[in-house]
Protein backbone atom coordinates (compact mmCIF):
# COMPACT_ATOMS: atom_id res chain seq x y z
CA UNK A 1 0.00 0.00 0.00
CA UNK A 2 1.39 3.36 -1.00
CA UNK A 3 2.60 5.64 1.78
CA UNK A 4 0.71 8.90 1.98
CA UNK A 5 2.70 12.13 1.68
CA UNK A 6 2.31 14.09 4.80
CA UNK A 7 2.74 17.75 5.53
CA UNK A 8 5.96 16.88 7.31
CA UNK A 9 7.31 15.26 4.16
CA UNK A 10 6.49 18.31 2.12
CA UNK A 11 8.13 20.54 4.73
CA UNK A 12 11.28 18.43 4.76
CA UNK A 13 11.36 18.39 0.94
CA UNK A 14 11.03 22.16 0.85
CA UNK A 15 13.84 22.53 3.41
CA UNK A 16 16.04 20.17 1.39
CA UNK A 17 15.23 22.05 -1.82
CA UNK A 18 16.05 25.40 -0.18
CA UNK A 19 19.30 23.94 1.14
CA UNK A 20 20.17 22.58 -2.29
CA UNK A 21 19.32 25.91 -3.89
CA UNK A 22 21.55 27.72 -1.40
CA UNK A 23 24.44 25.40 -2.24
CA UNK A 24 23.79 25.95 -5.91
CA UNK A 25 23.71 29.72 -5.35
CA UNK A 26 26.93 29.53 -3.35
CA UNK A 27 28.62 27.50 -6.09
CA UNK A 28 27.34 29.94 -8.69
CA UNK A 29 28.65 32.89 -6.64
CA UNK A 30 32.03 31.21 -6.20
CA UNK A 31 32.14 30.45 -9.93
CA UNK A 32 31.15 34.03 -10.74
CA UNK A 33 33.89 35.34 -8.49
CA UNK A 34 36.44 33.03 -10.08
CA UNK A 35 35.26 33.96 -13.57
CA UNK A 36 35.43 37.66 -12.71
CA UNK A 37 38.91 37.17 -11.27
CA UNK A 38 39.99 35.24 -14.37
CA UNK A 39 38.48 37.93 -16.58
CA UNK A 40 40.34 40.68 -14.67
CA UNK A 41 43.58 38.69 -14.94
CA UNK A 42 42.97 38.19 -18.66
CA UNK A 43 42.30 41.92 -19.09
CA UNK A 44 45.49 42.71 -17.15
CA UNK A 45 47.47 40.23 -19.24
CA UNK A 46 46.00 41.76 -22.41
CA UNK A 47 46.88 45.25 -21.15
CA UNK A 48 50.43 44.16 -20.34
CA UNK A 49 50.73 42.47 -23.71
CA UNK A 50 49.54 45.65 -25.43
CA UNK A 51 51.96 47.69 -23.32
CA UNK A 52 54.79 45.32 -24.13
CA UNK A 53 53.85 45.49 -27.82
CA UNK A 54 53.83 49.30 -27.65
CA UNK A 55 57.23 49.33 -25.91
CA UNK A 56 58.59 46.86 -28.43
CA UNK A 57 57.40 49.11 -31.27
CA UNK A 58 58.98 52.12 -29.57
CA UNK A 59 62.20 50.16 -29.00
CA UNK A 60 62.18 49.05 -32.64
CA UNK A 61 61.62 52.64 -33.74
CA UNK A 62 64.45 53.88 -31.49
CA UNK A 63 66.68 51.07 -32.74
CA UNK A 64 65.98 52.08 -36.34
CA UNK A 65 66.65 55.72 -35.48
CA UNK A 66 69.86 54.74 -33.65
CA UNK A 67 70.91 52.59 -36.61
CA UNK A 68 70.21 55.47 -38.98
CA UNK A 69 72.15 57.87 -36.77
CA UNK A 70 74.99 55.37 -36.45
CA UNK A 71 75.12 55.08 -40.24
CA UNK A 72 75.11 58.87 -40.55
CA UNK A 73 77.84 59.14 -37.91
CA UNK A 74 79.85 56.41 -39.67
CA UNK A 75 79.46 58.23 -42.98
CA UNK A 76 80.45 61.53 -41.35
CA UNK A 77 83.40 59.81 -39.66
CA UNK A 78 84.53 58.35 -42.98
CA UNK A 79 84.22 61.76 -44.62
CA UNK A 80 86.16 63.35 -41.75
CA UNK A 81 88.79 60.60 -42.03
CA UNK A 82 89.13 61.17 -45.77
CA UNK A 83 89.34 64.92 -45.19
CA UNK A 84 91.94 64.41 -42.46
CA UNK A 85 93.96 62.06 -44.69
CA UNK A 86 93.79 64.55 -47.54
CA UNK A 87 94.82 67.33 -45.19
CA UNK A 88 97.72 65.29 -43.85
CA UNK A 89 98.71 64.33 -47.39
CA UNK A 90 98.62 67.98 -48.46
CA UNK A 91 100.60 68.98 -45.39
CA UNK A 92 103.09 66.18 -46.03
CA UNK A 93 103.40 67.15 -49.69
CA UNK A 94 103.83 70.78 -48.72
CA UNK A 95 106.44 69.90 -46.13
CA UNK A 96 108.22 67.51 -48.49
CA UNK A 97 108.09 70.06 -51.30
CA UNK A 98 109.44 72.86 -49.14
CA UNK A 99 112.07 70.59 -47.62
CA UNK A 100 113.05 69.43 -51.10
CA UNK A 101 113.52 73.05 -52.19
CA UNK A 102 115.71 73.70 -49.15
CA UNK A 103 117.72 70.59 -49.99
CA UNK A 104 118.13 71.73 -53.59
CA UNK A 105 119.21 75.19 -52.44
CA UNK A 106 121.74 73.67 -50.03
CA UNK A 107 123.20 71.28 -52.61
CA UNK A 108 123.17 73.95 -55.30
CA UNK A 109 125.10 76.30 -53.03
CA UNK A 110 127.70 73.66 -52.19
CA UNK A 111 127.96 71.86 -55.55
CA UNK A 112 130.68 74.00 -57.16
CA UNK A 113 132.93 73.87 -54.10
CA UNK A 114 132.40 70.14 -53.54
CA UNK A 115 133.21 69.11 -57.10
CA UNK A 116 136.09 71.56 -57.45
CA UNK A 117 137.62 69.77 -54.46
CA UNK A 118 137.31 66.55 -56.49
CA UNK A 119 139.07 68.21 -59.48
CA UNK A 120 135.91 68.66 -61.53
CA UNK A 121 136.14 72.38 -62.19
CA UNK A 122 132.49 73.27 -62.66
CA UNK A 123 131.86 77.01 -62.50
CA UNK A 124 128.08 77.44 -62.56
CA UNK A 125 124.84 75.60 -61.84
CA UNK A 126 121.35 75.50 -63.29
CA UNK A 127 118.34 74.35 -61.28
CA UNK A 128 115.03 72.82 -62.23
CA UNK A 129 116.05 72.27 -65.84
CA UNK A 130 112.95 70.94 -67.55
CA UNK A 131 111.54 70.53 -71.02
CA UNK A 132 109.97 68.20 -73.54
CA UNK A 133 111.67 66.13 -76.19
CA UNK A 134 109.46 64.53 -78.83
CA UNK A 135 106.55 64.34 -76.40
CA UNK A 136 108.62 63.10 -73.46
CA UNK A 137 108.85 65.41 -70.44
CA UNK A 138 112.08 65.63 -68.47
CA UNK A 139 113.33 67.54 -65.44
CA UNK A 140 116.69 67.69 -63.68
CA UNK A 141 117.01 69.18 -60.18
CA UNK A 142 120.54 70.63 -60.52
CA UNK A 143 123.08 70.67 -63.34
CA UNK A 144 126.64 71.82 -62.62
CA UNK A 145 128.73 72.57 -65.74
CA UNK A 146 131.80 74.34 -67.12
CA UNK A 147 131.57 73.84 -70.87
CA UNK A 148 133.50 70.55 -70.86
CA UNK A 149 132.09 68.61 -67.93
CA UNK A 150 128.52 68.28 -66.69
CA UNK A 151 127.21 66.83 -63.43
CA UNK A 152 123.50 66.08 -63.34
CA UNK A 153 122.33 65.96 -59.72
CA UNK A 154 119.08 64.39 -58.47
CA UNK A 155 118.03 65.60 -54.99
CA UNK A 156 115.97 63.47 -52.59
CA UNK A 157 115.07 64.06 -48.96
CA UNK A 158 114.74 60.27 -48.57
CA UNK A 159 116.64 58.32 -51.20
CA UNK A 160 115.72 54.76 -52.22
CA UNK A 161 117.17 52.32 -54.71
CA UNK A 162 114.27 53.02 -57.08
CA UNK A 163 115.22 56.72 -57.16
CA UNK A 164 118.75 55.82 -58.15
CA UNK A 165 117.57 53.51 -60.95
CA UNK A 166 115.29 56.22 -62.35
CA UNK A 167 118.14 58.73 -62.37
CA UNK A 168 120.42 56.25 -64.13
CA UNK A 169 117.80 55.90 -66.89
CA UNK A 170 117.49 59.68 -67.25
CA UNK A 171 121.25 60.06 -67.50
CA UNK A 172 121.26 57.86 -70.60
CA UNK A 173 119.10 60.49 -72.34
CA UNK A 174 120.82 63.68 -71.18
CA UNK A 175 122.71 64.29 -74.45
CA UNK A 176 119.56 63.55 -76.44
CA UNK A 177 117.29 65.77 -74.39
CA UNK A 178 119.94 68.47 -73.91
CA UNK A 179 121.96 68.37 -77.17
CA UNK A 180 124.10 71.36 -76.17
CA UNK A 181 125.91 68.94 -73.82
CA UNK A 182 126.54 66.34 -76.55
CA UNK A 183 130.29 67.06 -76.66
CA UNK A 184 130.67 67.28 -72.86
CA UNK A 185 131.55 64.59 -70.36
CA UNK A 186 128.41 63.93 -68.31
CA UNK A 187 128.46 62.54 -64.77
CA UNK A 188 125.56 61.66 -62.50
CA UNK A 189 125.08 62.44 -58.82
CA UNK A 190 122.53 61.71 -56.10
CA UNK A 191 122.05 64.07 -53.14
CA UNK A 192 120.09 62.99 -50.07
CA UNK A 193 119.24 63.77 -46.49
CA UNK A 194 118.33 60.19 -45.56
CA UNK A 195 119.25 57.00 -47.43
CA UNK A 196 117.15 53.84 -47.23
CA UNK A 197 117.76 50.34 -48.62
CA UNK A 198 121.52 51.09 -48.70
CA UNK A 199 120.76 53.24 -51.72
CA UNK A 200 123.86 55.38 -51.08
CA UNK A 201 126.06 52.31 -51.53
CA UNK A 202 124.06 51.21 -54.56
CA UNK A 203 124.46 54.62 -56.19
CA UNK A 204 128.23 54.52 -55.73
CA UNK A 205 128.38 51.02 -57.15
CA UNK A 206 126.69 52.36 -60.29
CA UNK A 207 129.33 55.08 -60.73
CA UNK A 208 127.34 58.02 -59.31
CA UNK A 209 128.66 60.76 -57.11
CA UNK A 210 126.79 60.75 -53.79
CA UNK A 211 126.21 63.90 -51.75
CA UNK A 212 124.91 63.75 -48.20
CA UNK A 213 123.28 66.82 -46.65
CA UNK A 214 123.93 67.29 -42.96
CA UNK A 215 122.50 70.28 -41.13
CA UNK A 216 123.47 73.38 -43.08
CA UNK A 217 126.23 71.77 -45.13
CA UNK A 218 126.78 68.96 -47.63
CA UNK A 219 129.61 66.58 -48.40
CA UNK A 220 130.57 64.03 -51.04
CA UNK A 221 130.82 60.58 -49.43
CA UNK A 222 132.59 58.79 -52.29
CA UNK A 223 136.13 57.63 -51.52
CA UNK A 224 139.07 59.67 -52.80
CA UNK A 225 139.94 57.04 -55.42
CA UNK A 226 136.35 56.85 -56.70
CA UNK A 227 136.00 56.75 -60.50
CA UNK A 228 132.67 58.14 -61.70
CA UNK A 229 130.88 56.68 -64.70
CA UNK A 230 130.70 59.08 -67.62
CA UNK A 231 128.00 59.36 -70.24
Amino acid sequence: MDRQITAQDIKEAIVELVKSQKETDNQFNRLSIELEKAYKEMKEDTRKMKEDTRKMKEDTKRMKEDTKKMKEDTKSMKEDTVELKNGLKEAKNLFTGQWGKLMEALVDGEAIKLFNERNIKVVRTSTRVKGNYEGQNYEFDIIAHNGDEVIVIEVKTTMKVGDVKKHLERLKNVKTWLPYYKNDTVYGAMAFLKAEEKSDQYAQSKGLWVIRATGNSASIINKDNFEARSY
